[in-house]
């Protein structure tokens, strides 16, 4: 059975490779013919294991499928769309065959089949990513659509073709990482050279021809070693004679030599996956994150030191940082769930970033001069905050320890080769400077984004993932937000013209959602007791109270700026039961519909609706309608329309949440929140906000704590006096009003409409 199944394959794969390159030459019915054999062989191998090994260990059918999808790559390259099914079944067959696991895996790179499936995905992601003219016509449109469409699939399978590739195989998963985002002899310039002497030089050792990342060099000892390439005397008398601390096991590196060997650099193209994510929609992308996860995370089976090499080489190469921007910009332009799969492969992703230290290195390459916060580092906060928000799971059903136990990456040492920290002094600290900043900075400027108080690399390094983000926080994020929100305030006071604001509501909007994020991260913190002692450190050293005094600081701009929102008005007075209800108001003229706050909806559909159109609840609409004139009559229109009017929901919840944690049980927070005036701010919180849902309970446990067992915080706030009776329109409606005893004690009386009412048989009040 063996070799017919073989023999079979290899005719269909005969014709329809001369289906490629001699289109005509064979009759219609037998070019028919085999192309149904070929989807009955693809069928086979998807659910038979034994043909799939029989077809996988054969070099034979292998050396086919490259020479068949060679000639029909060509043909793509030409523009013969038409030859899509044929090589859809050809990568999906290689797909199938790959479930044999190593042998059919080395087989498939070694006969080239490989390399020419991701020619095939270049093909795609150019033919799928091409513009059509606006000025086409719809039956030329939809053609092209259907073409874009059947490109999609083909690029689909063909990643499905690199999973399977790499899985449970570190020689393939090295060489794919090397194609993917560049190997250290990227630079050579060409490929396939005569000199096979020069291929045979240790990959390890090629520094004069491309900038090997620090997590590939190897150590002195071993670098000394290495054949092939001799070291430069100058270089030899600065190596060091003591042994340099490093995170990898010397084992490693000459592991990846090894495997580097043999590496295949035909159609060689680091960045080859970049922009699929600009192409694909969540329920198609699946296969590239679960690529980069197989190559990174520290699954069962997978060698660990060699998932941590490819982590850094993932991020060490500007293909690798640009591939995983783009997956993280997909999760926030696509708004992906996080039940969703691709969540859920980014956030294994993420923690393999996390385990291996360099979280704050990804989070700076993905800075941009240009945002406050990029969506990018937007994202990889979200996915930060999921992953301490959830877990690992322990063996035996046992209780979970505290986050910081759980996870590891909250106090990581950072990686150090050569005596040199991979993640640069910009961005480590020791833990007595954390979050403080330097004398010298100032408020940042719109465009500036990154802190110019580098110092440098201290003997003691702490770079934990909370005490970096705390310093960044206080250093770049903070002092922007308060600057703009000082800025509506002059506005708002008639200090600043609306022209000079600088900011959009599209701009707020990202600012807002990476602040939002950080908020979220912060609470994760300060629930944690090693973390909530880092965001403490500088409490008692910075003049301004460190993180403490600027939240303070914050919340009081904030109650000062940014109004209470009142979406919705107290309840109507109830209709006596004997009086009959109102007839219901004419519909409105279609010209309402064009005044402010009338007929506005998010979905821009029906924004005009047909006078001549017949309804069966016209009373229904009638009365809606009304009621949102009278509500937009009394409370105006909440749509924000200038950017100057942003309110930043949330933000004041998250300042008196926060500072209602760190002031649990800790005076020294309880005195500065008191000393920089934070009381009277947080009690202005103890009313309704629905921009801030839950703000009155939370001000109100915040209260208790800064009050509990501190005489000083009860005496000012028993010294509070009353100076002015706010009217509500809920009580006046009521019978009741407000007022002032000669104690200063606030009461409630009955209004004389309320006692006339009551005089009359009206409703009883309780």
């Amino acid at each position: 059975m063996s070799e017919l199944l073989a023999d079979l394959l290899l005719t269909v794969l005969f014709g329809t490779q001369a289906s490629f390159t001699h289109p005509g030459i064979i009759l219609p019915a037998k070019e028919s013919l085999g192309d149904s054999e070929l989807k009955t062989i693809v069928r086979k191998s998807q659910r038979n294991k034994e043909a799939r090994e029989i077809l996988g260990y054969s070099p034979r059918v292998w050396r086919g499928l490259t020479e068949t999808l060679r000639s029909g790559n060509d043909q793509l390259i030409d523009n013969k769309h038409h030859l899509l099914t044929k090589i859809a079944d050809l990568a999906a067959l290689g797909r199938n065959l790959l479930v044999a696991k190593e042998k059919a895996q080395d087989l498939a790179a070694e006969e080239g089949f490989e390399a020419e499936i991701r020619k095939l995905i270049e093909i795609c992601v150019e033919k799928a990513s091409k513009q059509i003219g606006p000025s086409m016509d719809k039956g030329h449109h939809e053609k092209e659509m259907k073409i874009k469409s059947a490109y999609k699939r083909v690029m689909i399978t063909s990643l499905q073709f690199l999973n399977n590739l790499i899985s449970g195989n570190e020689t393939r998963k090295l060489h794919l990482w090397m194609h993917l985002f560049g190997s250290p002899s990227a630079n050579r310039g060409h490929f396939g050279e005569e000199d096979e002497e020069e291929e045979e030089v240790d990959e390890l050792n090629t520094e004069d021809d491309f900038p090997v990342p620090p997590a590939l060099e190897a150590p002195p000892h071993l670098a000394q070693k290495a054949p092939g390439k001799k070291q430069p005397e100058e270089q030899q008398r600065s190596r060091p004679n003591n042994e340099p601390l490093t995170s990898l096991p010397a084992g490693v590196y000459s592991g990846f030599a090894s495997l580097s060997n043999s590496f295949n650099y035909s159609y060689y193209n680091p960045g080859l996956l970049t922009d699929i994510p600009r192409i694909l929609g969540p329920s198609e992308i699946e296969a590239l994150p679960m690529i980069i996860q197989t190559g990174i995370s520290p699954i069962e089976g997978s060698d660990k030191d060699m998932q941590a090499v490819r982590c850094n080489i993932l991020l060490a190469q500007e293909s690798g940082r640009a591939l995983l921007r783009e997956l993280l910009v997909f999760l926030g332009a696509w708004e992906v769930e996080e039940r969703d799969f691709c969540y859920k492969m980014m956030q294994s992703i993420t923690e393999a970033i996390m385990l291996n230290g360099l979280a704050p290195f990804a989070y700076e390459a993905f800075k941009d001069d240009k945002d406050v916060i990029t969506p990018a580092q937007c994202v990889l906060l979200k996915l930060l905050v999921s992953i301490y928000r959830s877990p690992l799971p322990t063996p035996n059903n046992s209780q979970p320890p505290k986050t910081s136990k759980v996870i590891p990456s909250m106090t990581l040492i950072p990686l150090r080769l050569k005596n040199q920290p991979l993640i640069s002094s910009k961005y480590t600290f020791s833990s007595s400077s954390v979050g403080k900043p330097q004398p010298n900075q100032k408020a940042i400027s719109n465009n500036a984004t990154s802190s110019n108080s580098t110092t440098s690399s201290p003997d003691i390094l702490d770079t934990s993932i909370s005490a970096y983000l705390i310093r960044v926080f206080r250093t770049e994020v903070l002092p922007n937000i308060r600057r703009i929100i000082l800025q509506q305030g002059a506005i708002k006071n008639g200090e600043m013209k609306r022209e000079n604001f600088e900011w959009s509501l599209w701009d707020l909007d990202r600012v807002y959602e990476g602040l939002y994020q950080f908020m979220e991260m912060l609470v994760v913190f300060a629930e944690d007791n090693e973390t909530k002692q880092i965001m403490l450190a500088d409490m008692n050293v910075d003049k301004d109270g460190g993180l403490v005094g600027e939240l303070v600081g914050f919340l009081i701009e904030m109650d000062r700026i940014i109004p209470r929102y009142l979406q919705t008005k107290a309840p109507q007075p109830a209709q006596p039961l004997t009086s009959p209800p109102p007839p219901p108001p004419p519909p409105p003229p279609a010209s309402e519909y064009s005044k402010p706050g009338v007929g506005i909806v998010e979905r821009p559909y029906d924004a005009l609706p047909d006078p001549d159109a017949s309804h069966p609840d016209d009373d229904t609409t009638s009365i809606i309608s009304e009621t949102y004139a009278e509500g937009d009559e009394e409370e105006g229109d909440t749509t924000l329309t200038e950017p100057e009017e942003f309110t930043w929901p949330h933000m004041k919840k998250f300042a008196v949440l926060l500072l209602s944690n760190l002031a649990w049980k800790n005076n020294n927070v309880k005195d500065l929140v008191r000393e920089k005036g934070g009381l009277l701010a947080i009690l202005n919180q103890c009313m309704v906000d629905d921009d801030n849902p839950y703000i009155r309970e939370y001000a109100i446990l915040c209260i208790r704590n800064l009050l509990e067992g501190n005489q000083k915080n009860q005496k000012e706030v028993g010294e509070l006096e009353v100076k002015e009776i706010v009217k509500t329109e809920a009580l006046a409606k009521a019978g009741y009003e407000a007022y002032v005893d000669d104690k200063g004690k606030v009461g409630l009386k009955r209004t004389n409409v309320q006692s006339r009412e009551e005089t009359h048989g009206g409703a009883n009040l309780i």
